[in-house]
Formats: C-alpha cells, sequence, structure tokens
C-alpha cells in the first residue's frame, strides 16, 4: 500500500467530484461517444474527455485520478460499447488501483459507496473479516447520496493515510463556556 499516492488520489477525487456523476454499480461510463479516442496508449492523454460528465463509483473516480496523477494507464483497460461509449470493467479498475490500495482497501471502499458485500471474486486477495466489511456498510449508511458517500470515504482516506471505516470524524459541538464566565453572565 503507498499511503501517499492513496492520499493524493483522494484528494484529486474531491477535487474533480463537481466533474462526474456518481453512482453505485458502475465503475465508470463516459457520457459521451469516444470515437476520436483512440483503443491503446496512454489514457492521461484523454482523461478529460473521458471524465468530462460521466457516471462512476467511488472506485471509478479512484482510476480517473490515478490516471491524471500518475499517467500508467493504457486505454485497453477501457471498454466500449455498441454505441462508442466507454466502460471500465473490474479487471480496469484492478489494472490502475491494487498495486497502490491493495485488495482489502478496494474492497472496503466498494462495500462503503455500494453500502452493500461486493463480489468477492472479483478480488484477487481477499483477507477481510466481516466485522470490517460491516463496518464500511455502516459508514456508507450514513451518508444517503452517492456524492457524500464518496467524499466521506475520500475524507476519511486523507485523514488516515487508508480508508478506515471505523473510525468516524468527530461531530462539531458547540464551544462550552468556561465556569466562571458562566457565572459572570447571570
Amino acid at each position: 500500500m503507498d499511503r501517499k499516492k492513496i492520499k493524493a488520489i483522494a484528494k484529486d477525487v474531491i477535487k474533480h467530484l463537481d466533474e462526474m456523476g456518481l453512482c453505485p454499480g458502475r465503475y465508470f461510463v463516459s457520457s459521451k461517444t469516444i470515437e476520436d479516442v483512440p483503443l491503446l496508449g496512454p489514457a492521461q492523454d484523454h482523461v478529460d474527455k473521458l471524465s468530462n460528465g460521466c457516471t462512476v463509483c467511488a472506485l471509478g473516480a479512484c482510476v480517473l485520478s490515478y490516471i491524471r496523477l500518475f499517467d500508467n494507464f493504457d486505454l485497453i483497460n477501457f471498454r466500449r460499447t455498441e454505441y462508442k461509449y466507454a466502460t471500465l470493467t473490474t479487471g480496469g479498475v484492478l489494472a490502475g488501483l491494487e498495486q497502490i490500495f491493495g485488495s482489502n482497501q478496494l474492497v472496503l471502499i466498494e462495500a462503503a459507496f455500494e453500502r452493500d458485500r461486493p463480489t468477492v471474486g472479483a478480488y484477487t486477495s481477499f483477507r477481510l473479516h466481516s466485522k470490517e466489511i460491516d463496518a464500511a456498510i455502516a459508514f456508507g449508511k450514513r451518508r444517503h447520496s452517492p456524492r457524500a458517500r464518496a467524499k466521506a470515504i475520500m475524507q476519511n482516506i486523507i485523514d488516515n493515510g487508508a480508508f478506515k471505516p471505523e473510525h468516524q470524524p468527530k461531530p462539531k459541538t458547540a464551544a462550552k463556556k468556561p465556569r466562571a464566565a458562566a457565572a459572570v453572565a447571570k
């Protein structure tokens, strides 16, 4: 796990959240046809066209940030639909993120965003206990919109260096008046 890269990706996802539609059940679907995007080659050269108005889940947003920041992702990982839109499969997500995040982190992020148990067979080294996945699902269920979930997951990553669903931000409370000041106020 590369915590420095993970934090950089999380910060970039938050920066670009308003440019994407967030939706459970999809890693990535382009909003426009991409006929002029080649089938092979560095994806970074085309990330703006691919990401503008696209629909993603939390992991799909991470892949786009990975492409923006590290340029180590080939266009072959995107699949074309019969209508010339681009999609991203589990293999494409893993190609970009597994070495940086590790499988367990991807599973937790997916569980929190989808608010459900992820498909275990899609991940190569699944070693999480049920309580960890339950904590991730509970984390996701506390946020009703996909955008709020993605932002909270990414902020948790920034705060902790990895996604730790058991670490919730402390609620902001009003500052208490010192006793002496409270007595004078009467």
